[in-house]
């Protein structure tokens, strides 16, 4: 299994190296310091993981390029930009979590192994404050604002589901299903399948455990 860092920090490498050699042995982790040599090795053979620092310059524009032409390669964004204000960005253009450079190894790997499984990684902390906005007291429920149709799609997409499969399972269109996701999103004042992932078991779209 190769993981491919984006970053031009050797320091953050070799410590980022030496932490997943130890947690997941036979990982290899290469490194491009630009998003032209990183363009370069996705072309050449398409790593498990990209872990990508979207700091560097044209972060944003390369992050969306490498969704949209490596779609079956996860990103996950590792960066010490501050976690609040860059994350929900960073997840709207395709990364499958956050995680910052200042967590703790732990959290570091449970993002790793998050992402390489299927899944969506931001802070816990950070899924409850958005948890918290909107469930506001004022408000109605998360679960009453949304169809049943919108509901299932939204504890799919929170599962990790592709909308082809929930599409599937619905019995309806790929484009019917993104209607119920678009519907879903908006009406939970959320951007993206990862805000959803992150929030979903502390609004309740989740059963516990699940």
């Amino acid at each position: 299994m190769d993981i491919l860092f984006i970053d031009n920090q050797p320091i953050v490498l070799r410590g980022a190296r030496s932490v997943l050699a130890e947690a997941l042995p036979g990982c290899g982790l290469d490194a491009a310091a630009t998003f032209r040599h990183a363009e370069t090795r996705l072309t050449l053979a398409a790593p498990a993981l990209v872990l990508l620092e979207p700091a560097l310059p044209g972060g944003d524009e390369a992050l969306r390029a490498i969704v949209t032409r490596h779609a079956r390669v996860p990103v996950l964004a590792f960066s010490f930009l501050p976690e609040r204000a860059h994350a929900p960005r960073v997840l709207r253009a395709g990364a499958r979590g956050f995680v910052s450079k200042g967590a703790p190894e732990q959290e570091f790997l449970d993002a790793v192994r998050t992402v390489l499984a299927g899944g969506r990684y931001v802070n816990p902390a950070l899924g409850a404050t958005w948890a918290a906005q909107l469930a506001a007291p004022d408000q109605a429920s998360p679960r009453t604002l949304l169809s049943p149709r919108e509901l299932e799609t939204a504890r799919a997409l929170a599962r990790g589901a592709r909308l082809t499969d929930i599409a599937r399972a619905l019995g309806v269109s790929v484009k019917t299903a993104g209607t119920f996701r678009a519907r879903a999103l908006a009406k939970l004042r959320l951007g993206s399948n990862a805000e959803l992932g992150a929030a979903a078991r502390a609004l309740g779209l989740l059963p516990p455990g699940s």
